[in-house]
C-alpha cells in the first residue's frame, strides 16, 4: 500500500519504468479513483507526488485519498488511450472525466450482415458486423426519422420473419397471428417484403442507409425514374405518390441546408460550456453540406481541469459511441495535443481526421453555434439540477414537519371513485422522489362491496389490505413445524395455522387444506412460511383458496387441479414489492382509520397521513391534525400527490362505465 511507501516514495516512483502505459490510484477502501495514461510513466506519476507543485484543490483531494498504485506498461500511446478509455467506462472512477449520458445514446441497427436484414433501435453497439446508424441522444428524434422513411421507402416493418414467410414454414406463435392485414385489404399497396427477391431488399436497406447519412440524391434520382416511368405508363395515381414523396425529402433537405454551405462538406462541429464540475457539449453532425443531427451531452469533470485540456477526453469518449466519423472536426479551443488526438484518431479509426479552430468565416459562425447551443444546454440542464434540489428540500421539509425518520422518497397515495356504488374502484399513485413514476401506479377494483353498495371505510382497508399484503410478515418469534404431511406455525405453544399436503415429487406438493385456527392470524403468513421452508418448485390446489391467490397461485387447465405456483415463474411485481416512505390517504380522520386497521393487520409500521379536501388539513397518528400555510412547498407536494391519486380514480372509474355501457 502507498500509505507504506510513502516514507520512501521517491524509491518507489524509481522503480516505475519510462514507457508508455496507465496507471491507476486506489483509496483506502480497493476502489480505483483514477486512471490515466502516458508517455512516460514515472514522469506523470511522479507529477502528482512533487511537494512543490501547482496543483489544483480538486487534484489535491485526489492525492490524499491515493493509499495504492498500480500500472500497466503497453506498447504505444495509442495502446495507452484504448486500454484507458476501456478501463474508465468499466470502473467509472470518482476523479476521472466521465460522460453521464452515454446511456442516453440511441442508435438504429441494420443487421447488413443477414440475407434479410432487419432494423431495429439499440443503445449498445456490439462487434457484429451490423451497420449502426447514429446515435442520436433522444428515442423521439430517432423514431421521428424512422417515421419519415416510413412514408418515403417501403419500411422491413413486418413481424414475421422474412425467410419463413418466404419457405413458407412459420413458426408455431406466428401461425396463431394474422398475415398484414393491409396487404390483404390493399393490393396496390408496398410489395410484402417475402415478395422481394434479395438484391431488391438489399438495395431498399442501401437507401435508408444513405437517406440516414444525409445522402438523399439516389433515392431522388431514383423516385424521378419511377415516377416518369409511372407517367409514360398513364399510371397517374402512383405518380402522384412517388411525387408526394419527392416533395416530402426536398422539404426535409431544405430544413437540414445552411446557407453558402459546400455540397461536399463532412464535418463535425463542437462546442461546449463549462459549470463547475460539469461540462456540456453540443456536437452538429454537417454532411454533404446539410445538419443531419444534433447531439448533446454533459461529462463529469470532478477535478475541474480546464476544458482545454480535457478536449481529447471529450473527443475520443464521444467518437467511442459515434462511428459516423467526418472528416474534419471544428473545436473553439485547440488544445496543445491537437496533433496527438489527430493523430490517434486516425490509428483508432484506419481514417484521415482533421482538427481546426476556425478563426473567422462560416465555419467560425458554425462553432459559434455550436457554443450557443451548448450554453442552453447548460441552463437547461441547471434549471433541471435546481428543481431536483427543491423536490429534495420540500422532501426533507415534510420529513421534519411528520418526525420521520427517513427522507420520503417513495410517497404513496390512495383514493376511492364510484358513481352512486357503480364500478368503485381504488388507485395507488407514486411519486418517487418528488416526481410521478406512472409506470408504478395501480387500480384496484373492489371486491368486498355488493353493487351499489358505498363505504369508503370499507374500500380504503381493501386497497391498503391488497397492496401491503406483498410486504407484510409474520411478528418475531413464531415457529414453524413440519411433520406428518402438515406444516403448522405456532406462537410458543398456541398452534396460529396449519397446511396439510401431499408431496408428489422432490418439489412439487399438492394442498389438502388449509387450517386458520387463530383468526386475528393471516393465512398469507404461513403460505409465506411454507414457501421459505420447503422451497417448492409446483404447489398444486384443486379448490380456491383467497390468501394463495394473494401470494401468488395461478388459475391453470389441468386434469385434476385448477390452480398452482410455479416458484420460478412467479413474477415479483415492482412496484408492489416496493416499501413506500409515507402514505397518503385522500380523505380525513375516519379513511385514516381505516387504512390503519390494515397496517396493523399486517404488522407493519409504516408512516401514514390523509388530506381532507375542505380546510387542506393533514391528519396524522393519535388524531392530531396539522393545519399549513397555503404556500407552504410540503403542503403543495402533498396536495399534488392526492390530485393525482383522485384524478387516476376517476379516470379509470369512468372508463369502467364507458366499457359497461359500451358492452
Amino acid at each position: 500500500m502507498l500509505q507504506k511507501l510513502m516514507i520512501n516514495i521517491q524509491d518507489f516512483l524509481k522503480t516505475i519504468p519510462k514507457k508508455p502505459g496507465v496507471y491507476q490510484y486506489f483509496n483506502q477502501k480497493g476502489e480505483i479513483i483514477y486512471v490515466g495514461k502516458a508517455k512516460n510513466l514515472q514522469n506523470r506519476i511522479k507529477s502528482y507526488f512533487q511537494k512543490n507543485s501547482d496543483h489544483s484543490p480538486k487534484t489535491k483531494i485526489l492525492v490524499k485519498n491515493i493509499t495504492d498504485i498500480k500500472y500497466i506498461i503497453v506498447n504505444s500511446e495509442l495502446e495507452a488511450i484504448l486500454l484507458e478509455t476501456n478501463l474508465i467506462k468499466e470502473h467509472l472512477p470518482k476523479y476521472n472525466v466521465l460522460m453521464k449520458d452515454d446511456k442516453n445514446f440511441i442508435y438504429l441497427k441494420i443487421t447488413t450482415q443477414d440475407e434479410y436484414p432487419k432494423i431495429y433501435l439499440t443503445r449498445r453497439i456490439e462487434n457484429d458486423k451490423a451497420t449502426y446508424l447514429g446515435p442520436k441522444t433522444s428515442a423521439y428524434d430517432i423514431k421521428t426519422m424512422l417515421k419519415t422513411i416510413e412514408s418515403l421507402i417501403p419500411y422491413p416493418n413486418c413481424q414475421f420473419n422474412i425467410i419463413n414467410l418466404k419457405t413458407q414454414s412459420r413458426t408455431p406463435n406466428q401461425n396463431k397471428q394474422s398475415l398484414c392485414i393491409i396487404k390483404n385489404i390493399d393490393k396496390s399497396h408496398s410489395p410484402c417484403f417475402s415478395e422481394l427477391n434479395q438484391y431488391e431488399y438489399h438495395t431498399l436497406i442501401k437507401q435508408i442507409i444513405q437517406h440516414f447519412k444525409g445522402n438523399s440524391q439516389e433515392l431522388i434520382k431514383d423516385l424521378e425514374n419511377k415516377m416518369q416511368t409511372l407517367a409514360k405508363q398513364h399510371n397517374f395515381e402512383q405518380a402522384a405518390k412517388l411525387r408526394d414523396k419527392l416533395q416530402a425529402i426536398q422539404k426535409i433537405i431544405e430544413k437540414q441546408s445552411i446557407s453558402n454551405s459546400d455540397p461536399k462538406e463532412n464535418i463535425d462541429v463542437f462546442g461546449y460550456s463549462k459549470y463547475a464540475q460539469t461540462i456540456c457539449v453540443s456536437v452538429f453532425q454537417i454532411r454533404q453540406g446539410k445538419i443531419i443531427n444534433q447531439n448533446r451531452f454533459s461529462l463529469k469533470n470532478p477535478l475541474e481541469t480546464n476544458t482545454k485540456e480535457v478536449m481529447q477526453e471529450i473527443i475520443i469518449q464521444y467518437y467511442q459511441c459515434n462511428h459516423n466519423l467526418p472528416k474534419e472536426i471544428l473545436i473553439p479551443e485547440m488544445p496543445d495535443t491537437k496533433q496527438d488526438i489527430s493523430k490517434n484518431l486516425e490509428s483508432i479509426y484506419k481514417q484521415k481526421i482533421k482538427i481546426n479552430k476556425p478563426i473567422k468565416g462560416r465555419k467560425a459562425k458554425l462553432v459559434s453555434l455550436a457554443l450557443k447551443n451548448a450554453e442552453s444546454y447548460l441552463k437547461q440542464q441547471q434549471v433541471k439540477w435546481l428543481s431536483q434540489d427543491a423536490r429534495k428540500n420540500t422532501l426533507l421539509k415534510i420529513k421534519e414537519m411528520l418526525d420521520l425518520k427517513q427522507i420520503p422518497n417513495r410517497i404513496e397515495c390512495y383514493d376511492i371513485s364510484h358513481l352512486q356504488g357503480q364500478n368503485t374502484k381504488g388507485s395507488m399513485v407514486v411519486f418517487k422522489k418528488g416526481t410521478p413514476t406512472k409506470d408504478h401506479y395501480r387500480i384496484f377494483n373492489i371486491k368486498s362491496l355488493e353493487n351499489n353498495q358505498i363505504d369508503d371505510y370499507q374500500s380504503i382497508q381493501e386497497v391498503l389490505f391488497r397492496r401491503l399484503k406483498y410486504l407484510a410478515s409474520p411478528e418475531k418469534g413464531l415457529k414453524t413445524s413440519n411433520k406428518d404431511s402438515i406444516f403448522s406455525i405456532k406462537r410458543k405453544k398456541e398452534t396460529l395455522a396449519e397446511i396439510t399436503y401431499t408431496q408428489l415429487t422432490k418439489d412439487q406438493y399438492e394442498i389438502n387444506t388449509i387450517i386458520q385456527i387463530d383468526q386475528s392470524f393471516l393465512q398469507e403468513f404461513i403460505w409465506k412460511k411454507f414457501i421459505q421452508k420447503l422451497k417448492p418448485k409446483k404447489i398444486y390446489l384443486k379448490n380456491k383458496i383467497d390468501s394463495a391467490l394473494n401470494i401468488g397461485f395461478k388459475a391453470i387447465k389441468h386434469d385434476i387441479y385448477n390452480y398452482a405456483y410455479y416458484h420460478n415463474t412467479n413474477k415479483t411485481d415492482l412496484s408492489l414489492n416496493s416499501l413506500p416512505g409515507l402514505i397518503v390517504i385522500d380523505g380525513g380522520k375516519g379513511q385514516l382509520n381505516a387504512a390503519k386497521k390494515a397496517l396493523k393487520k399486517l404488522n407493519l409500521d409504516i408512516p401514514i397521513i390523509s388530506i381532507s379536501k375542505r380546510l387542506e388539513t393533514i391528519h396524522i397518528a393519535n388524531n392530531k391534525a396539522i393545519q399549513l400555510d397555503k404556500n407552504n412547498t410540503a403542503l403543495n407536494l402533498i396536495q399534488q400527490v392526492r390530485d393525482e391519486a383522485h384524478r387516476f380514480a376517476i379516470s379509470n372509474n369512468r372508463k369502467a362505465r364507458i366499457k359497461k355501457l359500451t358492452q
